[in-house]
């Protein structure tokens, strides 16, 4: 499936340590904005929906700490 393909290399982004997080946020929290829109669109059932979601949680509450 395509949107968990670009989930899974939205998230290798993070390990990216010679640019500041906050660009490294706002490329990450786009893109994850862009994926669940997609998902949307493309009537995601809820298994997939409890794929995508936690790792969209995390990411948050990571930033947030950050």
């Amino acid at each position: 499936m395509v949107i968990i393909l670009l989930f899974l290399n939205t998230f290798r982004v993070l390990t990216i340590t010679n640019v500041p997080f906050n660009i490294v946020y706002d490329f990450v929290d786009d893109r994850l904005n862009s994926i669940r829109q997609d998902a949307t669109i493309q009537a995601v059932d809820n298994q997939d929906w409890m794929a995508i979601l936690p790792p969209i949680i995390r990411f948050h509450a990571y930033a947030a700490y950050k």
